[in-house]
């Protein structure tokens, strides 16, 4: 509330420099409005929007007080309005000048929804099965571009108006159980590496970064980033996370040649670390997939 005051009392100030050439401090201004008697005044030099029955009139309204410096959302509380409609408002004003001070239909462009556009969604309804995406799409082949929404409401009405048939409900399908879901720390850990294009690093090539993750916590415990994708700058992340976490039970990748490489296998074998590896073509099935995408969004790095 008190940095909406604030807000509020710099808006006078500013207000004040537009109409009289003297900028006075917010301090001054707040001083002023806050002290002594209570303002008197219970006309209003604006009727609010609505009740302004001419549109250039109420158009001319929000242009004249933002010329004296108001902000849209004063404007907007001031004449009981959306501040979108200001917006839009002195946006056209920017435009068009005087003639944005017209009316102008809130319909804008040709109507899509023709009769023949309604008779051939109507065909297509024969098929119980399609939906407004399919309907959407079977239109476009035919040289007809109507949106999927549109599609939806003609459809909607067709079955209302000829008795059709709604398409039928897919059955749900069976929630899929994350095969390497651990129950206790550090028993699965997933490894993933990731080719990063675009970052604010010195050298504006291409990186890649690798890293470990605790399948249980889905804590990060080890990451690099990486010019190359090779062996070794896989190797020295996995290394670092053994170093202060211990080495895991199991661990989970995919088929990249870096994870079963002999140097990798071998060190799986001599800490006694399990190699496991998502199914091909299922990347949900590695926590790095999920923790990447929406802990991770990288654009930039």
């Amino acid at each position: 509330m008190l940095k909406h005051l604030s807000c509020a009392f710099r808006e006078i100030a500013e207000v004040c420099y537009i109409r009289y050439a003297r900028r006075p401090d917010h301090k001054s201004v707040k001083h002023i409005a806050t002290s002594g008697a209570r303002p008197s005044l219970s006309a209003r030099r604006y009727q609010p929007w609505h009740q302004i029955f001419d549109p250039a009139e109420r158009k001319l309204a929000a242009i004249r007080l933002h010329s004296e410096g108001w902000s849209i959302t004063s404007i907007a509380s001031y004449l009981e309005t959306s501040r979108h409609t200001i917006y839009d408002t002195l946006k056209r004003w920017a435009d068009e000048g005087v003639a944005g001070l017209d009316a102008k239909p809130k319909n804008k462009g040709v109507r899509k929804a023709t009769l023949q556009v309604r008779n051939e969604i109507r065909k297509l309804q024969k098929n119980p099965r399609l939906g407004e995406y399919r309907v959407h799409t079977a239109l476009l082949r035919i040289g007809i571009e109507v949106s999927p929404a549109t599609c939806g409401r003609i459809m909607a009405a067709n079955r209302q108006l000829y008795g059709l048939e709604r398409p039928p409900h897919s059955p749900p399908r069976p929630k899929l159980e994350m095969p390497f879901k651990a129950s206790h720390r550090h028993e699965d850990w997933s490894a993933d590496v990731r080719y990063i294009e675009e970052h604010l690093l010195p050298d504006p090539r291409p990186v890649y970064v690798i890293t470990i993750f605790e399948n249980f916590s889905r804590m990060v415990l080890s990451s690099k980033i990486s010019a190359t994708q090779n062996q070794w700058d896989y190797l020295s992340v996995l290394v670092d996370a053994i170093r202060t976490f211990g080495a895991p039970e199991a661990i989970v990748t995919d088929g990249g040649g870096i994870f079963y490489s002999n140097m990798a296998l071998e060190l799986y074998e001599m800490l006694g670390i399990r190699k496991e590896r998502i199914e091909a073509g299922q990347p949900w099935q590695n926590f790095a997939e999920t923790l990447l995408y929406v802990t991770w969004n990288y654009p930039s790095c």
